[in-house]
Order: structure tokens, then sequence, then C-alpha cells
């Protein structure tokens, strides 16, 4: 590096040199109080104080009557009295116990304060311990919206005066809600969508896939003619489909990280995941009540579903001796492995993050490192692995079936095995120091987090007990979390956000509901109408909020520029999966053979030499898209540039990107081009020869509707210059057949 000439001092000029100086006598003041306010307590010592002291001189907890969630409190002290003196550290008690003895040391667990850390809070203190006016108090988590019972007070009435009639009107209560806050924000709901709108936003929604023509000749017109009686008879028949399991299960087949390989390095295929997809398909197609398909997946080996619990392990997972055969190695993997249930657990059910518990203290909420582990022993005897599958309802049969044109690997279906929960006598539970396998602390039995109560449960109680004793905790009504959590969820994929923003994070880092009233009396309705998913979908989807148009308004968007309001329908992109499968059912390809093994994106299973993809897919790869052989952390052809999980993560909410190479996999790859191709020859079959009639028959199976008259001039010259397959692929291509509308 070349030497720099340092500046040259000596040769002082006044002008410049007495310039100089008035700046330098200028910033003299802010150079002290830089000095002065060396150490930054919002940013400093508060989020030490917090990270060391708050689990037991904080909101939750004052042991010794001392709190140190604020400077205040601080001064004030507790039983001993201040715990610091301003500008006095070599006084001040917090500094002498944070350096104590093992005896005496404050924090009394975890690790000590280092010794930057205790110079620090030295020198804040030496600086009279500053920090802002307005600080208040941590409120008590125990308050937190989400650990509160449901309180569901009616908009404006009692609901002693409410007729059973009224209260049972599908609309009702739905719109009350959103209709008083609009009405607080000087907004009106949007006018009602026109027929086609909410024909193609109901089929896309609860089906993932377009009207047929033949359904569009019956449904429509009966929209037309009497809109609340064609759109609760077209619900109906969405909701009796086995297509709508098909597309709910995927909803919740991302929020548990199902996939058909374990994941990590090795992502090795597990050939039998697949009779848990199938259970989940068929739990919603039954409407199987939601608090008896949260406990079959908990305990479904001992309610003869021995697939839900399929649950338990659906995450990615190293086993022990994939990596590392040594016994601290098994140990760790051990760890990781009941981590994923945990936090799967408490994710999916309770909306809580319980997996930052486990190093230390939750950072946000009010669950303790002890808590974490005390859960994890609910699950103490819970092992991944294939287990035999027991003959539960249609699980036979399923197994029995070939997907068309195409044999299944190996023997699977013959092998009668699934890829779930296998049980045994369970292991002692104990509190890992820093999360470490290696540095176990004392042993605890099973427990939720204190802060939501206890469960009845013998320390020694059997596995089984275990997992029956934690499951009806999580089903109970009384449970403020569970049922807040999903009809969260039901109303997230209605309306591509939920009432609360984080689905999955209800704690006190998560978002405030924009509705809180409405959460609460969905939750209440769900309880009560014997925990029935299908009956909250009739309240939501025939409510006038739901089936209004979507339709930008700029002096709407003035006041509530994200729609949180729902001032109208938000309009978003459907799903990687409703892109495919729509691609094919309106060229006429979509095979509708359900359950079984799934099929092939890829040349390859699992493993670490790369996944080359398909070329050519026959009858068995144009299943919907939901059976596909799922490779963990690898992204599907053309579809998985789409936001499409790759499953190596929760994904309760999806992510809605645009980027070029969506658009050139939907425009250029060999797949959209031999759809387009396929739809081109259906649409000559049924149409005939007439290019004017090919156009409008074109438009009828992509978009549901006739061309309109500058559309129809336009289409005609691409099919007159490029062809009928060029038309096609820009039909796939277009915002109205991607989106809701």
């Amino acid at each position: 590096m070349p030497h720099r000439r340092p500046f040259p001092l000596t040769r002082f000029s006044p002008e410049i040199g007495g310039k100089a100086i008035v700046l330098l006598l200028l910033l003299l003041p802010g150079i002290h109080r830089l000095q002065a306010a060396e150490v930054d307590y919002t940013q400093q010592i508060r989020p030490l104080l917090k990270r060391k002291c708050w689990s037991c001189h904080g909101p939750l907890r004052q042991e010794a009557g001392l709190r140190t969630d604020t400077a205040a409190a601080l001064l004030q002290g507790g039983d001993s009295g201040p715990a610091l003196q301003a500008r006095q550290p070599d006084d001040s008690l917090i500094l002498e116990r944070v350096a104590a003895n093992a005896d005496e040391r404050m924090p009394p667990k975890g690790e000590p304060l280092t010794a930057a850390e205790q110079s620090l809070l030295r020198r804040w203190i030496a600086a009279g311990a500053p920090a802002p006016r307005n600080e208040t108090p941590q409120r008590d988590p125990r308050n937190h919206w989400a650990f509160q019972s449901l309180a569901v007070p009616p908009p404006g009435v009692s609901p002693d005066h409410v007729p059973t009639a009224e209260r049972l009107l599908p609309s009702r209560s739905v719109d009350a809600w959103i209709e008083e806050r609009l009405q607080e924000q000087g907004l009106e709901r949007s006018p009602p969508a026109d027929a086609t709108s909410l024909l193609r936003r109901m089929f896309f929604d609860l089906h993932g896939l377009p009207p047929t023509p033949a359904e569009i000749s019956v449904w429509l017109p009966r929209l037309q003619q009497d809109r609340k009686q064609g759109a609760t008879a077209l619900l109906d028949y969405l909701l009796a489909s086995p297509r709508y399991g098909e597309r709910w299960a995927q909803h919740w087949l991302d929020l548990v990280r199902y996939a058909d390989t374990h994941g990590y390095e090795v992502n090795t295929p597990r050939p039998h995941a697949w009779p848990y997809r199938d259970y989940v398909i068929r739990a919603f197609n039954q409407d199987t009540p939601y608090d008896r398909f949260l406990t079959e997946q908990l305990t479904g080996d001992q309610l003869g579903v021995d697939a839900a619990t399929g649950f338990l392990v659906a995450a990615p997972a190293l086993l022990p001796g994939q990596i590392g055969k040594d016994e601290a190695s098994k140990r760790l993997a051990r760890q990781d492995a009941l981590d994923e249930i945990v936090v799967g657990v408490s994710a999916t059910f309770l909306g809580l993050t319980v997996g930052c518990a486990r190093c230390h203290d939750h950072k946000f909420d009010p669950i303790r490192h002890e808590d974490y582990y005390a859960m994890q022993a609910f699950f103490a005897g819970v092992d991944y692995g294939d287990r035999k599958l027991g003959q539960e309802p249609s699980a036979s049969k399923l197994s029995a079936k070939e997907p068309p044109g195409k044999k299944t690997a190996g023997k699977e279906p013959a092998a009668n095995l699934v890829y779930a929960g296998k049980f045994r006598e369970p292991d002692t539970t104990s509190v890992l120091k820093r999360g470490d396998p290696e540095q176990p602390g004392k042993a605890v039995g099973p427990g939720v987090p204190a802060i939501l109560g206890s469960v009845p449960l013998d320390p020694v109680a059997s596995e089984p007990e275990r997992r029956q004793a934690l499951a009806a905790w999580i089903a109970s009504p009384a449970n403020p979390l569970t049922a807040r959590v999903m009809a969260n969820r039901i109303w997230q994929h209605h309306f591509g956000a939920g009432l609360v923003e984080t689905p999955s994070d209800f704690g006190l880092n998560g978002a405030a509901p924009s509705h809180p009233e409405l959460l609460d009396w969905l939750a209440q309705e769900l309880i009560d109408s014997g925990w029935s998913i299908k009956y909250l979908h009739r309240r939501i989807v025939l409510s006038e909020t739901y089936q209004q148009a979507s339709r930008f308004r700029p002096e709407a968007a003035a006041r509530d520029g994200d729609n949180r309001l729902l001032w109208r329908y938000p309009t978003r992109r459907i799903e990687a999966e409703a892109i495919r499968d729509s691609i094919l059912q309106c060229s006429g390809e979509l095979e509708l053979q359900m359950g079984g093994p799934g099929f092939d994106f890829f040349e390859k299973r699992g493993g670490l030499s790369g996944f080359p993809p398909l070329e050519v897919f026959g009858p068995a790869e144009k299943r919907r898209m939901i059976y596909a052989h799922k490779i963990r952390m690898e992204s599907a052809p053309v579809f998985g540039a789409f936001d499409c999980p790759d499953a190596g993560q929760a994904t309760p909410l999806r992510s809605q990107s645009t980027t070029a190479i969506q658009a050139l996999n939907l425009f250029n790859s060999p797949f959209l081009v031999d759809q387009s191709q396929r739809l081109a020859e259906r649409v000559k079959a049924e149409a005939g020869a007439s290019p004017v009639a090919q156009i409008e028959q074109a438009f009828q199976l992509t978009l549901a509707r006739p061309p309109r008259a500058s559309e129809a001039a336009a289409s005609l010259q691409v099919v007159q210059q490029h062809g009928l397959p060029a038309l096609c692929r820009v039909l796939f291509n277009s915002s109205e057949f991607l989106f809701l509308p």
C-alpha cells in the first residue's frame, strides 16, 4: 500500500487555521456530548437487562420485589434497596451482584455477565444512568390479548336480543364486524362482484381449479338469477367435491413441511410418507372436526388412524447415524429431531414460537427455557421411521391403487407401511444448558408453558398418556389459542392475509389482530359448530365482504392502502399448484386419480447426486400437483418459481414475488408449449374449423367468458399470423388467468 503523507499541519495558513479553530470550538460541545452518551440505554443497556434480568425481575416475576424493565424501577429497587446509585457505580448493588461469586451472583442461572457487559453497565451508571423520560414498564405478558379467553360481544347488540333465525344468517356477523371498522374510517364496502368473477373466485378458492364449461353452464345462470341462493348451492357443491380436500390439504401440508425426502445433505427418500398426505386430504373432505383432526395427528396410533401421526415426523430430519456415527453426534441429531416436533406442534396448533426457548428463555414471550424441555418431554418416546399401517378408513383401498399409466416404485403399496411416529418408553428429559445435549441439567416431566396453565399428568406417565394429555389440553374449548389460530388460518386462505398477519406467531412479537372481535367470534363459531371447518367456510364465503368486487378505488386506498379493513376483495395470484393444475384442466389433460405414492417431477427420488427434471410427462405425471413426490429443498420444475415452498421451513404464509423467471417459465417452458398445443387441439375438436369460434372457445375454457370485441379482433390476428397454440400460450400467461378475480 502506498505511503500517505500526513496532513501538513506545519504549513499553517492564518485564514484556514482560523476557520479550523472556529469549527473545532463549535464541535467541542458535540464531542463532549458524544463522550457522555457513549453508552446508549435503549440500544445497549435495556437489551442486556432484558436478556439477563427480566425473567426473574420483570413484568411476570419480581423476585425480592425488584423490577429491572425500566431505569426508574432500578433506581427504586426492591427489598434490598435501590439497585443502583446514579454516578456511583462502586455503591451500586447491581454491579456488586453481577460480579459476585457463584453463590450470590446474578443471574443465578445461565451465563454470567461478561467483563465487557459489566464494564458497559458500570459506564452507564457512572454517566448518571441516563434513560428516556417516557420509558414505560413492560406490560404483564399474562394480559396479552392472545392468552385471554374468547370474548364475543356482538357489535352494538346483546346476543340475547338477536332472534335465532337472524343469528343463523350466513352473511350477518362477518359483515357486521367489517362494516363497523369501515365506518370508523369513513369507508364503505365495494359493490358485489359480477357473477363470472364470483364463480371463478369460489372455484379457485375452494378447489384450486377453474370451473369447467359444464359447471359454468349450470352455476353461472343460478348466480345471475338469485345471487344468495345460487352462491349457497354452489358452495355446498364445492365443499362436497373431493377437489376441495386436495386444495385445502395443501395449505396444511405447507404448515407441517410435508415432503417425501428427509432433507439436509443426505435428502434420501421417504417412500412411505404419502399415507399422511392422503390422510390430510381425507380429513378435509370428510370435515373431520378440527379438535379430532389435531388429536388424531398427536395420538392417531391410539385411535386407529396410524397415518395421522405422520404429522409428528413430517419435518426434515437428520436421523442418528446419517452424519456422524459417534454417540455425541447421535445425541445432537436426536435433540434436533425432537426440536422439530416441539416447533411443529406449538407453531401449528398454538401459534407460538416455543422453539425459541431451546437454548435460553424466550426473548419475547413468557416461555422459559424449562418450559421448552417440559414440552419436549411429551414426545420423549417418539421416534421417526416406518411403521405398519393399520386398517384405517380408506387406507387399504388407497394403498392398493396405482397411478394411471405408470407402475409404482418398488413395492410401496404392498408394504403397507407409513412414515409416521414410532413409539417406545420415554427417555428422561433434562434441561440442556444452552441446548447442548452434552450439558444436561435437572430432569423435567411433561408440561405446557406455565403462562398457559398446566396439564394434570403424572411425571412418570406412560408414552401414550403423555401425548393424549397434551392433545386434550390443546383441543380444549377453554384453550384460548387453538380455535383462534385455526379460525385465523381459514380466514387467511380466503382473503390472502389473516386477521392476524403473523399466522404462526400469536405471541408478544406477533402482529395484533386487525379485527379482534371478529377473530374471537369466528373462533367461537368454530367451537360451537362442533369444530367444523366447512361450517366456517360457509360463514365467510357467503358474506358480502367475501363476495364484493376487487376493483381498486384510489379514494379508499388513500385511507387504507393495505386494504386491511377489506373495502374490496383482495385479488392475488393463485399458487403454483393451482396454476399448473388449472393449465392441465383447461387442456383436458388433468388426471383426477386420487391417493397413493406420488408421481415424479425428477428422474431421481432423493440423494446427493442432484435432481434432473423429467422432460416427458405421461398420464401419471398429470395428476394434481399435491400428489407429486416432493423433494425437500428442491424447487419443482417451472412452478417452483411461483413461491412454491420447498418444505425446508414451515410456510404458514406464502410470499407473492414477481420475477422475470416466472414469466419466462410460463411462456417458454416445454411443459407450457406442450399444454398450449393440447389446448389448441381441444379447442379445434370442440369448436370446429371457424377461427372465430375457436377463439371464443379458448376464452371460455381459460377465462370462463367470451372475448370482448377488441380481444376478439386482436386474437384473430394472433391466430392468423402465429396459429391457435400461440393464442393459448397468451391466455395461459394472462393476469386474468393467473389471479383470483
